[in-house]
């Protein structure tokens, strides 16, 4: 397990998912009944986008300082920027989905964590140190599905945010959404997922659909295609999405790219399965 996601932090594919995760939390906290988060890889909970890892890369470039530059923040993506923001300490501050979760939770809400890499599960485990309302463990993404799911309360989401570092990892996802959904069938699931091949990603899409749950799928690619080797495009899977989500991601998408793609190519895609 060598990935750190330090040198990812804030690129675009991280605004979409954490742009995604902050809607469904305000989904949840609709109802005045506490919900369950777990988030089945970690990271750390916080990253320096200053950092050397960082800048090696620049993806926040393209992500999240593009947002933070802007004098006016769209509407659509307001709650979510407030959330960022909410979590610095510092500008050069970008949070995990760990720490934006549980900005947003209230004192009745519960947040699980597996994380697999030593060193980011300690700064976890710093970072929430002393706080009664997460749990964190140093375990297997999918292990960790099959030993926290169901929570109490019987509500709440999961997500699903692996390093896609071995070629099996579409086949893992399934295999643990299989176990997952049996022991927690009503529960929101959220995937990310890269786009680099179609054909696995087309393959990917025919065994979710095999699992007989609705769910959306988005996916975004700010530029217009490249030779570059860097990620152009990323996607999210919704299973079992809050009622008419899709009209949210109908709101939040387009507001996202019109930052993000500077060149105005960009293209989005929203397609409903069972839903």
């Amino acid at each position: 397990m060598n990935y750190r996601h330090a040198y990812h932090a804030g690129s675009f594919a991280d605004v979409l998912k954490h742009l995604i995760l902050v809607e469904l939390i305000k989904c949840l906290k609709q109802k005045e009944k506490p919900f369950f988060y777990l988030d089945t890889h970690a990271g750390r909970g916080i990253y320096d986008l200053a950092g050397i890892p960082a800048l090696k890369t620049h993806e926040a470039d393209s992500g999240i300082k593009r947002l933070l530059a802007l004098e006016k923040i769209p509407f659509a993506l307001a709650d979510y920027m407030s959330a960022v923001k909410a979590c610095q300490s510092s500008p050069r501050d970008y949070p995990g989905s760990p720490l934006l979760v549980r900005q947003l939770m209230r004192p009745g809400d519960r947040m699980a964590l597996t994380e697999l890499h030593p060193q980011e599960f300690e700064c976890l485990k710093t970072l929430f140190a002393r706080d009664s309302q997460v749990l964190f463990f140093l375990q297997d993404a999918y292990q960790g599905l099959r030993a926290l799911l169901p929570p109490t309360p019987r509500r709440g989401l999961v997500l699903i945010d692996p390093a896609f570092e071995v070629t099996h990892e579409f086949d893992c996802i399934i295999s643990g959404l299989e176990d997952a959904l049996r022991r927690f069938q009503n529960g929101i699931y959220a995937i990310w997922y890269p786009i680099k091949d179609r054909y696995g990603v087309a393959r990917w899409m025919r065994q979710l659909k095999a699992l007989n749950v609705p769910f959306l799928n988005v996916s975004i690619q700010p530029e217009a295609d490249s030779e570059s080797e860097r990620l152009r495009e990323t996607g999210v899977v919704i299973l079992n999405p809050p009622w008419q989500f899709d009209l949210t991601l109908k709101k939040i998408i387009p507001s996202l790219l019109d930052v993000l793609s500077s060149d105005h190519r960009g293209q989005f895609h929203i397609d409903h399965y069972g839903v």
